[in-house]
């Protein structure tokens, strides 16, 4: 009976995926099944549900002799998703702003409106609507095992922009995140699905491009699936450092000492470089850019290697990335660099607090101790997915005569600030007579003198002095909580009015607050200087076009705490009505329904109601 009940599971196993497949590509009426289905589901929480996808960390291997790992993937089931010839302007891995890239950035000419097309058979199993992050968005879900995900478009096919459009009015919102029925949003492979734009937080024109695993919503390097993407080009090692290990030092300033080495190929092209330093305990780092087809472009770096005397004492490989450990990008990199030169420098060691698990490391973690007389050499090495790569041979000659002559910028502490150490692994809280801050135990990757110092400051529009927490070279992983005691509250100004503003180079950014027992509290995720402020200003309404053919767009802005809300309506009736925050440009075209059509063209009435953040609030009204 065992023996029987065996074969029949097998049996079933085998039949599964041809009858998937069957059910997947039978004929349907797409239009009347979205209608259906809307009908269904109309007024019920389904549409408001968001499912928790669980982010699972896997681990990554690596092969200090090279070897990418794209024999574990299938090689001919995903077809380009788009139909012209690729430019990347965007690596997997690639080191942004507090996360690594989850894809690839296909350039679109500058232009919107180019097609996008389904990589493989499935269904579309989310859809994002959205001011930020990807912006417009769709992920379709395949048989066998993987999710590919398209971004920043600027509008969907026929059939998904029908379910969308249904759904936003029936939530009266025009952002919004869906999850159809495995049924209902069936695509073929090379169909087009959507447009190309420029929406969310896109910095311009292009697709952001990734294939997940389905089950854990991991991203994979899709270039791992043998996607024809030309690559004629190495990468390239620019600039080298050196860090002093002076744990002392990195707890008062929040960074080691280091000197950096330029070694692009104009100045060194055999690539063999010397350098003296006194006795002591070294790291090392690399400053490195990829190319495919131009060296004007600056990709990401996949595949790096660090070699003590010919044995590898450091490599890393960026295959995959967990969500849950992107910001330990910062620990990966170099923040103090990146804050004060902006550049992004890799760490050729496993520093303090980092959790990633892209690295192969010796027992110092790559660290490097060197006595008087000593000479090491050294191999740096940055490598492709194509196996192409380059190499810089660095020769230490450990002379006790030898000065280390950091090239940091300068950091000192006020004699008045009030000081406190962050030991990592303990939360800590202080304060001063005007401010106070909560770090989490996990807040920061290092131990840290973390300070709080009144700068001789005053913003306009400034309740408050102007606080320093910290330094804004110190990356921050957890939120903490600071609050500042605003010095005098006009009578005529509202406690729900205040908030904490940072001053960053000049220019101002919300960071929102709360008046809390004499106190604006708040939470950040980066050191800096904050102030108290209050915003009682409306948002700004302007007409750009308002037609005889039911189309309107306006200009909407906000003087300091921003956008929170926007709602039009004509008749009384909720309308949709596009945002772009980019742009403050709000627009939306009306289609009359058959009771508008029959009253006369001078009843109608628009009104837009917007709110920022401090619920300030604007209203344009006009017949037509």
């Amino acid at each position: 009976m065992k023996t029987e009940l065996k074969w029949t599971i097998a049996l079933l196993l085998l039949l599964f995926p041809l009858l998937a497949l069957v059910i997947m590509n039978s004929p349907v009426n797409k239009e009347e099944k979205l209608a259906k289905d809307f009908e269904l589901i109309k007024g019920k929480d389904t549409l408001a549900v968001t499912p928790v996808l669980q982010i699972l960390s896997e681990n990554t291997d690596f092969d200090s002799e090279y070897t990418s790992h794209a024999e574990s993937y299938p090689q001919n089931y995903f077809s380009l998703p788009v139909d012209f010839d690729i430019f990347l302007s965007g690596t997997f891995g690639e080191l942004r702003s507090n996360h690594f890239h989850s894809g690839i950035d296909i350039r679109t000419g500058g232009v919107e409106g180019k097609h996008i097309l389904a990589t493989a058979d499935g269904y579309i199993s989310r859809i994002n609507v959205s001011t930020k992050g990807y912006g417009n968005a769709l992920y379709i879900t395949h048989p066998n095992g993987y999710t590919s995900v398209y971004a920043h478009l600027q509008k969907f096919n026929k059939d998904i922009q029908f379910y969308v459009k249904k759904n936003q009015y029936a939530k009266k919102s025009y952002e919004l995140e869906l999850y159809p029925p495995n049924d209902l949003l069936t695509v073929s492979k090379g169909e087009i699905i959507a447009f190309s734009g420029n929406t969310g937080g896109s910095a311009g024109p292009h697709l952001h491009f990734e294939i997940r695993k389905t089950a854990s919503q991991q991203p994979i390097n899709p270039l791992l699936f043998g996607l024809n993407i030309t690559d004629n080009l190495a990468p390239e090692i620019l600039q080298l450092y050196i860090y002093q290990v002076d744990l002392n030092y990195r707890k008062n300033y929040g960074t080691y000492p280091f000197s950096s080495i330029s070694c692009n190929k104009n100045q060194h092209p055999k690539r063999l470089l010397t350098h003296k330093i006194p006795p002591g305990t070294y790291a090392f780092g690399a400053y490195m850019k990829d190319y495919f087809r131009s060296v004007s472009e600056n990709l990401g770096i996949n595949y790096s290697e660090l070699l003590l005397n010919n044995e590898s004492i450091f490599s890393c490989a960026i295959e995959k990335i967990s969500f849950d450990k992107t910001r330990y990008i910062n620990a990966h990199m170099d923040f103090c660099v990146h804050k004060t030169n902006s550049k992004k420098t890799q760490k050729f060691f496993k520093d303090d607090g980092n959790r990633l698990d892209y690295y192969a490391v010796n027992k110092s973690n790559g660290l490097v101790t060197l006595k008087a007389n000593d000479t090491i050499s050294l191999r740096f090495i940055a490598k492709d997915l194509t196996g192409k790569r380059d190499s810089i041979s660095l020769t230490i000659i450990c002379d006790s005569s030898s000065i280390f002559a950091p090239n940091n910028v300068s950091f000192e502490k006020a004699e008045e600030a009030v000081c406190q150490t962050f030991s990592n692994g303990k939360s800590l809280a202080f304060g001063s007579s005007n401010a106070k801050i909560i770090l989490p135990s996990n807040a920061l990757y290092f131990n840290y003198s973390v300070c709080i110092q009144q700068l001789n400051k005053t913003p306009r529009q400034s309740l408050s002095d102007l606080i320093q927490f910290g330094e804004n070279h110190v990356a921050v992983h957890h939120a903490c909580d600071i609050a500042i005691k605003p010095n005098n509250i006009p009578a005529q100004i509202n406690n729900q009015k205040l908030l904490i503003v940072e001053l960053d180079k000049g220019a101002y950014y919300n960071a929102g607050g709360k008046y809390v027992n004499g106190y604006v509290e708040t939470s950040v995720k980066n050191f800096g200087s904050y102030f108290v402020s209050f915003d009682t200003t409306a948002p700004v309404i302007r007409v750009l076009k308002f037609n005889q053919a039911n189309e309107f767009s306006f200009a909407i802005s906000d003087n300091l705490s921003g956008i929170k809300n926007y709602n039009a309506y004509i008749n009384d009736k909720w309308i949709l009505m596009e945002y772009e925050p980019k742009t403050g440009i709000l627009k939306g075209k009306w289609e009359p329904d058959n009771e508008a059509k029959t009253e006369s063209e001078n009843k109608h009435t628009f009104k837009l109601i917007v709110v920022d953040e401090r619920n300030n609030t604007a209203t344009f009204n006009k017949s037509f």
